[in-house]
């Protein structure tokens, strides 16, 4: 690629806005605040935006995020294995991000005028040799493969990836997912003898790949992942704080609300606003812990289910249910609640 071709597409992208991956960095992580999480075939997120997948029969692995990082990080993102087995038939282990359609549109994949791009991130892990990671786009129809290398054990090495843009296929451009990025961890379906081209297919992995869900006690760490318009990959964007958190919050998000109690006996109506716009009619439920509120002269009463009604993707008006409290009377009851609901919108 001509350094004039490079320059052009580095400038379409708006400046202050290279990275399209969202919390590259580690720093949110909204819902186990550090906790480890325990992986299993369903979906779950340690570190926001992150999915964490451990879909390896036999095996146990679990995901965190951690304050183990390189020079000018504070965070990443670890995935340990604790009891390996091989891999093999419909298993899959990984970090996957999706990437919203919007934010990937001025790429153009699958037209003529497709751009290239650069992925780098850093890297540790307890084991050496070649790693695979893919691209795919919303179906899984067309995939990237490649491999990185990790040289040095329990050392963190920066890597940088080449990804020319897709020519062919249909890459979503709407709120939908338009890009997946992928961490093998343990796949055991989608392997290609072919590297470092677009292919049609669901393809996961380079047969001969080291796969973490294969080795009882081992790590990897990734952090500073960064996806870009180009071939040369830049300094890692570091975002403010609060505009990470709220990039993050279009897709999960916790609140509150104020509300006083309605006709039913045990119910009461809550107004929730959001903190930021979210991407779809988010599902509603109720955060970790355990949440009351107290009716004048009554005794508390603990939220135990809510069933929301969402009028826009900047407010929602839920309904609480309250099983364990039958008298309330209405307009007796008023409270405020903070972050006592999670809302999710994720892809």
């Amino acid at each position: 690629m001509s350094n004039a071709r490079e320059i052009a597409q580095l400038g379409s992208v708006p400046s202050g806005r290279r990275n399209l991956i969202i919390n590259g960095a580690m720093v949110i992580d909204q819902r186990n605040s550090g906790s480890s999480v325990a992986l299993s075939g369903s979906a779950k997120f340690s570190a926001d935006r992150f999915k964490c997948y451990g879909g390896v029969s036999g095996s146990t692995s679990t995901a965190q995020q951690v304050a183990d990082a390189p020079a000018g990080f504070t965070n990443s993102l670890k995935y340990s294995c604790g009891t390996g087995v091989s891999v093999t038939g419909s298993d899959y282990a990984s970090f996957v991000q999706a990437i919203e359609g919007y934010n990937s549109a001025h790429l153009n994949w699958g037209t003529s005028d497709a751009k290239n791009v650069v992925l780098s991130f850093w890297v540790k892990s307890t084991l050496t040799g070649d790693f695979s990671i893919n691209v795919q786009n919303n179906g899984n129809a067309r995939s990237f493969v490649t491999q990185y290398t990790i040289n040095s054990a329990n050392t963190w090495e920066h890597k940088t990836i080449q990804i020319p843009g897709d020519t062919s296929g249909t890459w979503l451009t709407n709120n939908s997912a338009g890009i997946y990025v992928n961490w093998d961890m343990g796949f055991g379906y989608g392997s290609t003898a072919t590297a470092n081209s677009w292919q049609s297919g669901d393809l996961r992995y380079i047969t001969g790949s080291v796969k973490i869900n294969e080795t009882s006690g081992a790590s990897l760490n990734i952090t500073g992942v960064q996806l870009e318009v180009g071939s040369v990959a830049t300094e890692f964007e570091h975002r403010s704080y609060g505009e990470e958190l709220a990039l993050c919050e279009r897709y999960y998000q916790l609140s509150g609300g104020t509300g006083k109690a309605n006709s039913a006996t045990n119910g009461a109506s809550l107004y929730c606003f959001f903190k930021t716009p979210m991407r779809a009619t988010p599902t509603a439920t109720i955060n970790n812990g355990t949440y009351s509120f107290a009716e004048f002269g009554r005794a508390q009463a603990n939220i135990t289910s809510i069933s929301a009604t969402f009028m826009a993707k900047s407010y929602s008006i839920g309904v609480v249910i309250v099983t364990s409290d039958t008298g309330l009377t209405t307009g007796t009851f008023s409270a405020t609640f903070g972050d006592a609901f999670a809302f999710n919108a994720e892809l």
